[in-house]
């Protein structure tokens, strides 16, 4: 004896202001013909962030007349309900009829969602923003429980519009060459054009790398790379996790090197203001090696929201031998959903199931004809500032 409701929805996955369809379904099993407990079906959609930060503290215990350091590690959590609103699908008057009962719906997304992400960290910490329904019935009466159901929601990043794409140059910068941190070995130079400051998952983006030595230390490798940073908070502390998703790493003996021979006499401020137009000189004229790094599909999306951000960089840095300084340039990059169609399940039949059975006849979640009424929901539901635009940062 009792109510159990499901919740189907045609779409698995879905964009910001998609509209997504399903339906509610009660199963109602009562011991007499008279049914059972039941007021008000209301659904809910809700968008959630929830962080959790690792941290440790140090104590100390005492112990007779000795003391002892120890650390204690402390999960905190933090959670933001950014999206929440209900619809009311039926009102049963106080009783509910034995049998299956299924109430569609038509609930439009608000269009300025942060998409679902999750990244774990690597001291046990944790961040996501996940979407789903809640549909609850409302039982009066003592020992009358609500009875719920619930339905994950996947919402994407929209396809970007592809547009002009804009060079970004990035130095050159020339850094003063140090052994063990303070004998001066010369200096080495470095810079890079970039063919635009954004690019979508499983795209790549192309980088002009132009560098110089004009020091008497060895360049090992040259590494270009997309690097991933996120970071969350909760109550006060924060965690984050740094990721390479693209690199390639070049040998240093594929470099183009000055003899520091070729320098002498000349001062260390003469030989950075010449390596430096010698680069700008090869950039303008479109010289140097060309690069291109692939974004993969598992990347996440640059992001800033409450709680939970995402950085991208593009870069490139002179890897040196140990305790010898070395330069490094990098620019912010942009990381969309990409330009290409929409992925499988995102619209079509997707999970949704028809539940058989009969629909009572005053749910609200139908017009006087029968056809399902959508329900817009408003973007004042959603309580988070969001945006992925990379000049905020």
């Amino acid at each position: 004896m009792g109510i159990d409701i499901t919740i189907s929805t045609r779409q698995g996955a879905c964009y910001a202001g998609d509209v997504i369809e399903g339906a509610v379904h009660l199963n109602v099993s009562a011991k007499n013909e008279e049914g059972s407990s039941a007021d008000e079906l209301v659904l809910r959609l809700y968008g959630v962030a929830k962080t959790r930060v690792m941290y440790d503290t140090t104590n100390m215990a005492h112990n007779n007349s000795n003391a002892q350091s120890y650390t204690h590690r402390e999960m905190l959590t933090e959670k933001k309900e950014f999206l929440s609103y209900d619809v009311q699908l039926a009102a049963f008057g106080g009783k509910a009829a034995s049998g299956s009962h299924s109430f569609p719906f038509q609930v439009m997304l608000p269009p300025g969602l942060p998409p679902s992400m999750e990244e774990n960290g690597s001291q046990g910490g944790s961040c996501e923003i996940f979407y789903g329904f809640e549909a609850r019935l409302h039982r009066p009466g003592m020992l009358h429980f609500d009875a719920k159901g619930k339905a994950k929601l996947t919402v994407l990043s929209k396809p970007h519009e592809a547009g002009a794409a804009t060079p970004v140059l990035v130095g050159p910068a020339t850094q003063t060459v140090k052994k063990f941190c303070c004998f001066k070995s010369g200096s080495m130079s470095i810079g890079f054009q970039a063919d635009h400051s954004e690019v979508g998952l499983n795209e790549t983006v192309g980088l002009t790398v132009v560098a110089r030595n004009d020091s008497s230390a060895e360049v090992k490798t040259m590494h270009v790379e997309i690097k991933q940073v996120s970071t969350w908070f909760a109550r006060g502390y924060k965690e984050s996790k740094t990721r390479t998703v693209a690199a390639v790493v070049v040998p240093g003996t594929q470099l183009r090197a000055s003899e520091k021979g070729n320098q002498r006499g000349r001062s260390s401020a003469v030989i950075a203001d010449t390596a430096r137009a010698d680069l700008q000189e090869q950039l303008g004229a479109g010289a140097g090696t060309h690069y291109d790094l692939l974004v993969p599909g598992n990347s996440l999306l640059t992001l800033q929201a409450d709680l939970i951000e995402v950085k991208h960089t593009l870069s490139v840095m002179l890897k040196t031998p140990h305790c010898i300084s070395s330069p490094d340039v990098w620019t912010p990059l942009l990381v969309h959903a990409g330009t290409t169609s929409a992925p499988d399940g995102v619209s079509g039949e997707g999970l949704f199931v028809p539940h058989s059975g009969e629909a009572i006849p005053f749910a609200t979640g139908l017009d006087d004809e029968g056809n399902v009424k959508p329900v817009s929901v408003p973007q004042s539901a959603v309580t988070m500032e969001y945006t992925n635009n990379i000049s905020k940062f």
